[in-house]
């Protein structure tokens, strides 16, 4: 079974839409033969609202099931995430979007983390309405960061229904220097990816909830290229000890870390050999950030390394691993 974690689908309902949220007035529109175009940026690739090449791309690469998020921009942005009533549009969407797959295509939920006190029951009504076996999440909640305590209901929500949580970041308009270059995606988003899960580590969320089934867009980002650091600084002996690096938690952590999934989008055969080395088959997924070009949309750059592993191991990363949380019910 090949099961791809890490795609992104929108209708023109929703896209229509999102004119409507004040960061991003005319930030999309339509051209005159209707495709979309994102302000800066140029056309918004066309698989992530029409159906069709996605649908041929996955038949000819035997792919069993995707699962698909909503356009990441509208996960969290600058000072603000969707509420309970957008969160609610989303999902009504994202679950029409994919409805013609069959189930070939798997709807994630959007969150509300724009209203802290609603998000775990929004959440829930989702689940229930929908049939989503988890959510996309963004890497903040308006001004709230994700290790916050008003998320533990949150947590404890996802952590009793067995979810699948996928973790992508989002564009940061207010982080000025990665304007340029589209640093926001090459570089910000592995970056924000890193910070939100360091922050989550010392606070605790991941000593507090245990049975989180969490992944991590891009290979993690930076996080796993920095976890010694992060250790260096929970065993800091004497001048620079913090104790916020350790009141919260009872292990090390690059211990936490090795217990999160990752997704295979890093498009290097030496950075997967590092992902795999150091967290081992049992935490990579294949995902290939469908349909965009700065991604692995066709999964041709992880497919000759993945021909290189053995049978065992390219099964687990290929889809086993992804299948083993998201048939259990919900």
């Amino acid at each position: 079974m090949i099961v791809d974690v890490h795609s992104h689908i929108a209708t023109h309902d929703l896209l229509a839409a999102i004119d409507k949220i004040p960061n991003f007035q005319g930030f999309l529109e339509r051209d005159a033969k209707g495709a979309w175009q994102m302000r800066g940026y140029g056309p918004l690739d066309p698989p992530v609202y029409d159906l069709e090449p996605r649908m041929e791309s996955l038949e000819r690469r035997r792919v069993d099931k995707q699962l698909v998020g909503t356009f990441n921009p509208l996960l969290n942005w600058s000072g603000g995430a969707p509420d309970a009533a957008f969160a609610r549009f989303v999902n009504q969407e994202t679950a029409k979007a994919v409805a013609p797959a069959k189930g070939r295509l798997v709807g994630m939920a959007t969150i509300a983390f724009g209203e802290p006190d609603r998000v775990a029951a929004e959440l829930e009504r989702a689940i229930d309405s929908h049939g989503f076996p988890g959510a996309h999440l963004g890497i903040a909640a308006g001004t709230k960061y994700l290790d916050d305590p008003a998320f533990d209901p949150l947590w404890r929500v996802c952590e009793r229904r067995n979810l699948f949580l996928y973790m992508h970041p989002a564009r940061d308009h207010a982080y000025a220097k990665c304007r340029d270059y589209t640093l926001n995606t090459i570089v910000f988003y592995p970056t924000e990816t890193c910070i939100t899960v360091a922050r989550m580590i010392f606070a605790g969320v991941f000593e507090r909830f245990p049975g989180l089934n969490l992944c991590l867009a891009h290979g993690g980002g930076t996080l796993p290229y920095l976890a010694a650091r992060l250790d260096r600084a929970y065993d800091a002996p004497k001048y620079e000890r913090n104790p916020a690096h350790f009141q919260h938690i009872t292990r090390r952590p690059s211990e936490y870390i090795k217990r999160i999934n990752v997704d295979t989008c890093v498009f290097g055969s030496e950075q997967l050999d590092f992902l795999l080395g150091f967290l081992g088959p049992e935490r990579l997924m294949f995902g290939t950030d469908y349909p965009f070009e700065i991604g692995d949309a066709e999964g041709a750059c992880v497919a000759p390394w993945l021909a290189r592993q053995i049978p065992q191991v390219k099964a687990k990363i290929e889809g086993a691993n992804a299948a083993a949380i998201l048939d259990r019910p919900h």
